[in-house]
């Protein structure tokens, strides 16, 4: 595939992960003016403020290769602007799976469930980060190590 197709492909990507970024931010600052924030607890206040770092971090982490592209490039699509915003996305996931996590345990904490939920929020950022940084690492390791060993092991 030439590197303009798949500089578009990148970029239409990333616009549709800052639209669900902002989405979750717009919530992330609604959770604040709620009439019960005032009666969490201290230190769920705080992870709502962590929570909420982490977000605005995915979203910066989202719209700086557009910009990048833009003023640096000069909107030119270049190996080495793809090669950006395929790092760029993957890395704001970190935060984007944290602040999830952060949300459902804060969530968890004030709205009282059964206790076999107690550590959802933990599984489900596990999850997350499994799913987007473990399965295509050991992906990687096991392509390169099928063409190292040259044979037609699965």
């Amino acid at each position: 595939m030439e590197i303009a197709k798949l500089v578009k492909t990148a970029l239409e990507e990333a616009r549709m992960l800052i639209l669900g970024a902002q989405i979750l931010l717009g919530f992330e600052f609604r959770w604040v003016f709620r009439n019960g924030f005032t009666a969490l607890p201290v230190h769920a206040r705080y992870l709502s403020g962590v929570a909420l770092l982490l977000m605005i971090i995915t979203v910066a982490l989202l719209i700086a290769p557009e910009t990048y592209h833009h003023y640096v490039e000069y909107n030119a699509d270049t190996g080495r602007f793809h090669q950006l915003i395929s790092r760029m996305a993957g890395c704001s996931l970190l935060p984007f799976a944290l602040s999830r996590g952060v949300s459902l345990f804060i969530h968890r904490g004030s709205n009282r469930r059964p206790a076999g939920r107690d550590n959802c929020w933990l599984l489900l950022s596990q999850l997350g980060l499994g799913c987007w940084y473990a399965l295509p690492y050991l992906r990687r390791s096991r392509q390169t190590g099928h063409k190292e060993a040259g044979g037609d092991c699965p």
